[in-house]
């Protein structure tokens, strides 16, 4: 069938690492669409492994991507405002201290 064919090609593209970000919503539609058809068909299971497995991966790699771009435009932006604010890279920055004082009252709780 089509979705079978068209699941495959989403598998293999993920396999490759080919806009994973577009084949993962493309499967989720493609899935929400003919869930009735995917879930009674035995013929789809191994191909639906396969991407899942594929698509767990690539996502997971993404993600990993995604929250180191996220930490470092932080710290990006927390030096930035300090420099705005004409403190130092030597003294602790106010954002810092603030972050500090928070993790050693969670840890009194």
């Amino acid at each position: 069938s089509q979705v079978e064919m068209i699941l495959e090609i989403c598998g293999e593209l993920l396999q490759i690492r080919l806009g994973v970000e577009i084949v993962s919503r493309a499967v989720v539609i493609l899935l929400r669409i003919h869930a009735v058809q995917v879930s009674s068909s035995t013929k789809l299971r191994p191909v639906l492994t396969k991407v899942q497995q594929h698509l767990r991966t690539a996502l997971k790699r993404m993600r990993h991507v995604i929250g180191t771009n996220e930490a470092a435009l932080l710290c990006g932006q927390r030096l930035g405002q300090d420099r705005a604010a004409g403190i130092s890279e030597d003294r602790p920055s106010a954002t810092e201290t603030r972050r500090v004082e928070r993790v050693k009252r969670r840890k009194k709780k």
